[in-house]
């Protein structure tokens, strides 16, 4: 679709911004590509019946006609040349179709972002799956990206944990496997323990001013824990696919974040609240935010005002996004605008890609700081025993350490397509049995289309042909190339709205019109030259398909 999306622009080389414009038509009947004339002209369906008249179709272009349709103009394509410069290309391509020249500008991509001392939740694993998704999209549109992660390791549920942990859990920690998780899991208890003795909050801001204080004995505590928990993200973030080019922790930000409160003082932008610094906001309907807490501690304003700027310091860039829940909205709208009055200059440049929650099956809110907000590996676990059953009674041949490997992939891809096969406005109801169907919109339905490709491949015995592409001319064979001849579009528009769901969608659709093809065009049983055709058209459609999973972090499988 590139090079006929090329041709149509030099057709329409008097429509400025018309490569931004084109369109993929909702019904095929009205065409491979469209012109909407609404934000043209006055009068468009005029406009649109203007250029119809005015354009001469050359005689080898891939457009083959254009009509009208009230306010847009409609190109049609010759299915034969489509054929061929798709398939062509793509299979020339291979991992790199899709991929858009070298856009020369910077985004970092900040986000997972878990509090070290608390557990890796449901909730991590959306914005994990989400951030991933999207730095490689945007990679994948030409962008260079940065991607950095955020560690909150110096706030109220640090001084938390550690108390916890020293005067109830420390005699059982050499009977644990897993210490990052057991950590996460000593918080929720310190949440109940204070609940039931409220008297213990002394105790655990004695330790809080401690470690602000940086004292020997606790500041080396939270270090030891500390990597407990990072020890535990990093084997996630194995699993998951996800890549990390920098880590930022706030405690680097406590005394810049501070030294940003006091310029704000200085030009006169601060007020007081009981002896707290607060600026006021309520001009811009965002309310009054405090900077410090009373007693001068720093809050996650206070870094974050601070890292904000150190962002740009550190890399040139033209955006930055943080991946952080939807719950933050508010905050970020805050932040900006804070960092905006401060004279940041590129606080217009700051994104807050947010994102829903994730529910249980009753559509109810899970909790972390209540402790029953499923944990990652509880559920990867889960996931990968359910995909073993499945992948055992497919295939009681196989060694099992090849079952375990492939139940593997297929749970984790089935947990992250979950994650990202709906917009991140909407939120999700957790349900792995849905999620590791071989059916329906789901990770495994993908990762079996691709199988099943691969196994027409190997079966033919016979190469695919590149040539007789114009026999590929039926409507299912027509689709299927034409679906496979938009993902670089599709990889466009995902980068530009940063809505890796896109990708998610598209690949279901991809899928769904590759079986229909299959149904309907046989392929093993063709005649020679149709035979090597349609050869072609699988070997075209498995690339595009891998490619998009490869961007969704979704591991192929040999056999399912």
């Amino acid at each position: 679709m590139q090079e006929a999306k090329k041709e149509v622009v030099k057709l329409l080389k008097g429509v400025k911004g018309a490569d931004k414009l084109l369109e993929v038509p909702p019904d095929p009947k009205l065409g491979d590509l469209s012109l909407p004339c609404f934000n043209l002209s006055k009068n468009p369906k005029k406009l649109a019946d203007d250029l119809k008249s005015k354009i001469k179709i050359p005689q080898k272009s891939i457009v083959k006609e254009i009509k009208t349709a009230g306010p847009y103009l409609n190109f049609y394509f010759d299915k034969g040349k489509l054929a061929e410069s798709v398939i062509k290309q793509v299979n020339k391509e291979k991992d790199k179709y899709g991929k858009a020249s070298n856009k020369k500008k910077t985004i970092i991509v900040e986000y997972s972002n878990p509090n070290p001392l608390k557990g890796f939740h449901v909730g991590h694993l959306r914005n994990t799956a989400l951030g991933a998704a999207l730095y490689r999209i945007l990679e994948k549109d030409g962008y260079k990206v940065i991607k950095a992660n955020y560690y909150n390791n110096t706030g109220s549920h640090v001084a938390k944990t550690l108390w916890a942990y020293k005067k109830f859990f420390k005699k059982k920690e050499s009977k644990v496997e897993n210490k990052g998780e057991w950590v996460g899991k000593i918080y929720s208890e310190a949440v109940f323990k204070l609940k039931e003795k409220p008297n213990y909050e002394k105790e655990v801001l004695e330790i809080q001013k401690k470690i602000d204080k940086k004292n020997k004995e606790w500041v080396s505590l939270l270090n030891k824990l500390n990597n407990w928990s990072v020890k535990e993200f990093n084997r996630i973030y194995r699993e998951l696919g996800a890549k990390f080019d920098y880590i930022y922790y706030d405690k680097d930000f406590i005394v810049s974040g501070k030294d940003v409160v006091k310029k704000l003082e200085k030009h006169h932008l601060v007020e007081y609240e009981d002896k707290a610094p607060i600026i006021n906001l309520e001009k811009y309907q965002l309310g009054k935010k405090p900077l410090l807490r009373a007693d001068g501690t720093a809050l996650y304003i206070t870094k974050d005002l601070a890292m904000a700027q150190r962002k740009f310091k550190d890399y040139k860039l033209d955006r930055s996004i943080y991946v952080v829940g939807a719950e933050q909205d508010f905050y970020f709208k805050q932040l900006f605008k804070t960092l905006k009055i401060l004279g940041f200059d590129k606080a217009k440049q700051l994104y807050h890609l947010s994102y829903e929650l994730v529910l249980d099956k009753n559509m109810k809110k899970f909790s972390s700081r209540l402790g029953d907000a499923p944990l990652y590996s509880m559920l990867a676990n889960k996931a990968k025993e359910k995909a073993s059953k499945q992948v055992k009674k497919k295939n009681p041949k196989l060694s099992t350490k090849k079952q375990k490997e492939i139940a593997d992939k297929i749970a984790v891809g089935a947990m992250i397509y979950m994650m990202l096969n709906k917009s991140n406005k909407k939120r999700i109801p957790f349900d792995l049995d849905k999620a590791l169907s071989y059916e329906g919109d789901t990770g495994p339905y993908l990762q079996y289309a691709l199988v099943r490709a691969k196994k027409i491949l190997k079966k033919a015995k016979v190469k695919p042909s590149f040539t007789n592409l114009e026999l590929l001319n039926s409507d299912s064979e027509y689709e299927l190339i034409k679906k496979i001849s938009n993902f670089p579009l599709i990889i466009e528009k995902a980068a530009e709205s940063y809505s890796p769901h896109l990708i998610a969608n598209y690949a279901y659709d991809l899928s769904k019109l590759f079986s229909n093809f299959y149904e309907k065009c046989p392929v093993i049983k063709a005649k020679d030259k149709i035979k090597k055709a349609r050869l072609a058209l699988v070997s075209t459609f498995t690339q595009t398909l891998k490619n998009s999973l490869n961007l969704l972090g979704i591991k192929e499988v040999e056999l399912m």
